[in-house]
């Protein structure tokens, strides 16, 4: 597994990520058991994973459980990265779910806290980076980073930073989804500002599974471009046979030559396993411009904030609670 140092920190990374939104389990179906996702978890860190990503909202604060429950035997080997919820982010309420995470995931301090998406306008952005400073210096986070920002609200709140800085932003990143590139995306690169990508296989798309068969894939865009994609797909395929890999494989290293740091789940051993094996994947320059040209009209579009801004936190916290996390 190649390892490389994120951005501004003193981390390094391998390549490749682990997302743990499928341990909590709501929203993809029922085909798999918390048992099937911990020891996808643990073989993902035997691979050489090191770094691991989830949020107080994955089922309600579940995936950080069943995360936390697998750290155990790992201590400080993997770095973990979890989100406070945008309706959260607000003073008064950040510190409160940070120890709630940290109580879940077992660990006394996190590496690195991000904001899931922007806050309502009704929220004071110079606030929230004041408190998420004050973390810091508590000792209970390492590093800053943020989530589904677009280029005007990330350079308004790096603005607001004093002490420490935004290290990276999470954000839809994929052969299918490829709106960070148009104007976010070269912004950070002059920032320093990691893109960790999620999603990065578009829910299985870009691995060959074409069928929507859970609630977290149903109203998904992936499977509506992957029509338009036969050309892709069919490059994909020709690729991974040439390299003896799979399309899972190709997808994630094309991320990886562009400097992103995917971090696809995993629901069983075997995904893992897989996911992990394309960190030694390289791609040849005429490979990667071979998928960029057939993955070209896939740029447009925004990078979502997830919530619209205009509703506020209270708003937001009661859909989700009706929901009970996603």
């Amino acid at each position: 597994m190649q390892c490389k140092r994120f951005g501004k920190t003193d981390m390094k990374f391998s390549v490749i990520g682990l997302g743990a939104w499928q341990a909590g389990m709501k929203s993809w179906g029922k085909n798999y058991t918390i048992e099937d996702v911990m020891k996808a978890i643990e073989t993902a860190f035997e691979e050489g994973i090191n770094f691991v990503d989830t949020a107080e909202i994955y089922g309600g604060g579940r995936s950080e459980e069943v995360l936390g429950r697998v750290l155990r035997a790992w201590g400080d080997s993997i770095f973990v990265a979890t989100k406070v919820s945008g309706y959260n982010a607000r003073p008064g309420r950040i510190e409160k779910s940070l120890k709630a995470s940290l109580r879940r995931l077992n660990r006394r301090c996190v590496d690195l806290y991000q904001v899931h998406w922007p806050p309502s306008i009704y929220t004071s952005l110079p606030k929230v980076a004041r408190e998420l400073e004050m973390l810091v210096d508590k000792g209970l986070v390492r590093y800053i980073g943020v989530s589904n920002f677009p280029r005007d609200i990330l350079e308004e709140f790096m603005g607001y930073m004093r002490k420490y800085e935004v290290v990276s932003n999470q954000v839809r990143y994929s052969l299918l989804h490829r709106a960070v590139e148009n104007d976010l995306y070269p912004f950070m690169k002059e920032s320093n500002i990691e893109l960790i990508a999620w999603s990065p296989l578009d829910k299985g798309v870009l691995a060959g599974k074409f069928k929507a068969d859970a609630p977290a894939k149903y109203m998904d865009s992936g499977f509506r471009r992957v029509r338009k994609a036969r050309g892709l797909i069919n490059k994909l395929r020709e690729i991974a046979d040439k390299h003896g890999v799979s399309m899972a494989q190709v997808s994630l290293a094309w991320l990886v030559a562009k400097g992103a740091y995917p971090i696809p789940g995993a629901k069983r051993p075997s995904q893992a396993r897989d996911n992990a094996s394309a960190g030694d994947l390289r791609l040849d320059p005429d490979e990667v411009s071979v998928l960029d040209d057939l993955s070209l009209d896939f740029r447009y579009g925004d990078v979502g904030t997830i919530m619209p801004r205009v509703i506020p936190n209270i708003l937001q916290q009661v859909f989700i609670g009706i929901l009970g996390g996603i």
